[in-house]
C-alpha cells in the first residue's frame, strides 16, 4: 500500500461519526475563567475541551462512519500581530493509496475516508487528523481580540469566534485538502493526485486537473476566476447557500494571482458571498455554521447524513 505522510501537517450501514481527542498542550491550562456562552468550562483548558467536543458533535452529526476519527490536538504560539494572526492549521496525519475497496486507484485517500469507505479502523492506534491553534489570541495580540469560548452563539465584537475556527480546520483534517506542490505543481509519489484533486477543474484550460502535465496546474493555482471545484453534490446544492462565487455555474476555488501557501487551492473562493465556512479567512458566518462542506466531502466520498441542509446553511 502507498502511503504519505502529511505534517501540519462504502458498508451497507454507517453511523454519524464519533470523534475522539488526544488533547495535548494549551488543553490542562489550569488559568481560571468565568463560564461563557453555553461552555460551563471555569478553567481554560476545560473550556477548550468542550469547545472541541461540541465542534466534535456538528461534523459527527452531518458525516457517517463506523470508525471512530482520532485527532491530535494542542495549542501553540503561531503567528499573531494587531493586524493579522494564524488561529490554527491543521490536515489528515497521512494519505494512503492501494487499500482494499479503494474506489478510484491511483489515489491517495486521508485516513478517516479511508475508515469511512471500509467500515472498520485500517491503523488502529494511529491518529487520524493532527490540528494546533494559536494559543498566542489569548493573549490579546490579534488587535486585543481574544477567544471567544462560547458554544451556543455567535463571539461579541471584538472576539475571535474559536468555534468557527476548530469547525474549518477540522474540515481541513477529513480531507478538504490538495496535494499539490505549490512550488511545480507535482502530484506526488510520481504523480498520484489526492481525492480532493480530482475534482479541481480549470475552466479556461477546459481541463481537470488530473490531465494537465505540472506546468499547467503549477499556472492553473493563480488562474482566478476559473479555478473550480467540479463535483456533483457541491454543484446540486450551492445555490442553497450562495448567490455570488460561480464560474460556469461551478463554485470558485480560492486561487489568487499570488500563491498563498496553506491558502491557495484547498478553499472555497473568498468571492462567496454569503460567507462560506472553508474560505481562508473567518468571515461573516453564523459559529456552527458548516454551509456546502458536508457536500464537498460527500464528492470526496463520504457518506453525509440527509438533513444537513439547514436554513442559510446553518442551524
Amino acid at each position: 500500500m502507498k502511503k504519505l505522510v502529511i505534517i501540519l501537517l462504502f458498508p451497507i450501514y454507517c453511523q454519524a461519526a464519533t470523534f475522539q481527542f488526544n488533547f495535548g498542550a494549551g488543553f490542562n491550562d489550569a488559568t481560571v475563567v468565568t463560564p461563557e456562552g453555553g461552555n460551563s468550562g471555569t478553567t481554560l483548558g476545560a473550556q477548550r475541551q468542550i469547545l472541541f467536543q461540541a465542534v466534535a458533535n456538528v461534523w459527527g452529526a452531518r458525516i457517517q462512519s463506523n470508525v471512530t476519527i482520532v485527532v491530535d490536538a494542542s495549542f501553540t504560539a503561531l503567528t499573531c500581530n494587531p493586524n493579522s494572526a494564524v488561529l490554527g492549521s491543521a490536515g489528515p496525519t497521512s494519505f494512503h493509496s492501494g487499500f482494499p475497496s479503494q474506489p478510484i486507484a491511483n489515489t491517495f485517500y486521508p485516513r478517516s475516508l479511508i475508515d469511512a469507505i471500509r467500515g472498520v479502523n485500517n491503523n488502529p492506534g494511529v491518529s487520524d487528523i493532527t490540528a494546533q491553534f494559536n494559543s498566542a489570541i489569548d493573549t490579546g495580540c490579534f488587535n486585543g481580540g481574544t477567544y471567544y469560548y462560547g458554544i451556543n452563539g455567535d463571539a461579541p465584537p471584538g472576539r475571535v469566534q474559536l468555534f468557527s475556527t476548530v469547525l474549518h480546520e477540522i474540515g481541513h483534517g477529513l480531507g478538504f485538502i490538495s496535494l499539490a506542490s505549490l512550488n511545480d505543481g507535482s502530484f506526488p509519489n510520481g504523480g498520484i493526485p489526492a481525492i480532493y484533486d480530482r475534482f479541481v477543474f480549470d475552466t479556461e484550460d477546459n481541463l481537470p486537473w488530473t490531465a494537465m502535465t505540472n506546468p499547467q496546474r503549477f499556472a492553473s493555482m493563480i488562474n482566478d476566476p476559473n479555478l473550480i471545484w467540479n463535483g456533483n453534490n457541491v454543484t446540486n446544492n450551492a445555490s442553497s447557500f450562495i448567490t455570488q462565487g460561480f464560474n460556469s455555474g461551478k463554485v470558485r476555488l480560492f486561487a489568487p494571482a499570488s500563491l498563498q501557501p496553506g491558502s491557495s487551492v484547498s478553499h472555497f473562493s473568498s468571492a462567496a458571498f454569503p460567507d462560506l465556512l472553508m474560505e481562508p479567512s473567518l468571515g461573516n458566518i453564523a459559529f456552527n455554521q458548516v454551509d456546502l462542506s458536508p457536500f464537498l466531502f460527500q464528492d470526496l466520498g463520504y457518506l453525509i447524513s440527509s438533513d444537513v441542509i439547514f436554513a442559510n446553511g446553518f442551524e
